[in-house]
């Protein structure tokens, strides 16, 4: 056995986080239990996410994060002399990604809460569905605005995602399977990923 696999985490300790506002219950987790099973959970409306992802993480004991939430900010901010790109990071201009700084408040929490479980040993990675999707060539069927859409989506990536996907009217919770799904192949070297290690986005 090599290192690598010595040091991989046990696919129960993965968890998908697809990031929403604070206290709008957009904020959903998805795992798999130790028979392999899907098990999620959406934050109800006026919940504190941050504090429902904190406490699931602990109960669960997860070891790996994928989140679907900008994890870093622009380096122009950081490098006053020669980086000038204060707006986009380079894998969100290749990956065609919003600006970390117009999500503002979500950017800063997802990093303070990166912050938090790298001290807990929790390793963090940002994910983007959205990439994954345009990758998978699944673009036609993720309607994030009809709810009515997600059982089609489903038949048409269910080869591509290793469990099965859930019957829900969330599309939060089915972006929380694709980070968990994205987290898994990170564990297993298999994902792809733009921008450097500071910045890196992974799909």
């Amino acid at each position: 056995m090599s290192k690598r696999e010595e040091n991989k985490t046990a696919k129960h300790l993965i968890m998908g986080i697809d990031f929403g506002s604070k206290n709008a219950g957009t904020t959903a987790i998805a795992w798999l239990n130790k028979k392999g099973l899907l098990e999620y959970k959406q934050s109800s409306k006026n919940q504190n996410a941050d504090a429902f992802i904190l406490e699931h993480i602990a109960a669960l004991k997860i070891e790996l994060v994928g989140i679907d939430a900008p994890l870093s900010i622009p380096k122009g901010l950081l490098d006053l002399k020669n980086n000038l790109d204060c707006f986009y990071r380079e894998s969100d201009r290749k990956l065609g990604a919003m600006s970390p700084l117009f999500l503002g408040g979500l950017t800063a929490r997802a990093i303070a809460l990166k912050k938090t479980l790298m001290k807990q040993s929790v390793a963090v990675h940002e994910t983007y569905p959205a990439a994954f999707i345009k990758h998978k060539q699944l673009k036609a069927f993720y309607n994030k605005k009809a709810a009515n859409q997600i059982a089609a989506f489903n038949l048409s990536a269910h080869h591509l995602i290793p469990f099965d996907l859930p019957q829900t009217s969330s599309w939060h919770v089915i972006d929380a399977c694709i980070c968990l799904t994205i987290a898994l192949l990170i564990n297993e070297d298999k994902a792809q990923f733009v921008g450097d290690i500071d910045e890196r986005i992974w799909f």
